[in-house]
């Protein structure tokens, strides 16, 4: 299945640290106005999965870099029924790849400065 959207950016640090600190999942109370995800790590694929909404799965694959880890971001549109009414419902989705972008620009900072 090919991705809806890709993004990828380098955290400056061993692929090792950074997958140990990204796999790692906490179990999190749901809130009463969130959507259920279902989260899936694979550590031999050194990949996490998010899978909720109807329509949404969001896949981070992390790789070595020689500047330290590559983490790519994936988005799929994994609806069983109305696959062409995702656009539709997201807006066309106008601003989403900048929104990933700063997102996980955002993630990489965040890994940076815990594992500093």
């Amino acid at each position: 299945m090919r991705p809806m959207f890709e993004v990828d950016g380098v955290v400056r640090a061993p692929l090792s640290e950074v997958t140990d600190l990204v796999l790692t999942v906490h179990a999190q109370a749901v809130q009463p106005d969130g959507y259920q995800v279902h989260v899936d790590v694979d550590r031999d694929r050194r990949t996490l999965g998010v899978q909720g909404n109807w329509w949404y799965r969001g896949e981070y694959r992390l790789e070595p870099d020689p500047a330290g880890t590559r983490i790519v971001y994936s988005v799929f549109n994994v609806a069983k029924r109305g696959r062409a009414l995702v656009p539709l419902a997201n807006k066309l989705f106008i601003g989403y790849r900048e929104s990933m972008r700063r997102a996980l620009a955002e993630m990489i900072r965040d890994l940076e400065r815990k594992l500093a």
